[in-house]
């Protein structure tokens, strides 16, 4: 708990987040890409296994998460599994 307010679990924001991205709402995709980018970079960096194509492949797949959010379905996997998973196969067809 944080000056009297309970922490929320941080799935339950991508998911939240994602919803609003759907709906073309800037400042959450913004908020969403401050909340994931880390992670997304991490796994590019790890798949691709150099920093300036990771970052191509983060900026490649946050593209597609923009545009294909509508199709995001929390009852399949978490909001970072799906973001996660756009990277692997971005990262996948660039290889």
């Amino acid at each position: 708990m944080l000056d009297g307010h309970a922490e929320r679990p941080p799935g339950r924001d991508v998911t939240t987040l994602l919803r609003r991205t759907a709906r073309q709402d800037k400042q959450a995709f913004a908020a969403l890409y401050d909340a994931t980018s880390g992670r997304a970079y991490a796994l590019a960096c790890h798949l691709v296994g150099d920093p300036e194509r990771a970052a191509n492949v983060t900026q490649e797949a946050y593209l597609t998460v923009w545009r294909t959010a509508p199709r995001f379905d929390p009852s399949r996997r978490s909001g970072l599994a799906w973001i996660l998973a756009i990277v692997h196969g971005v990262a996948r067809s660039t290889a």
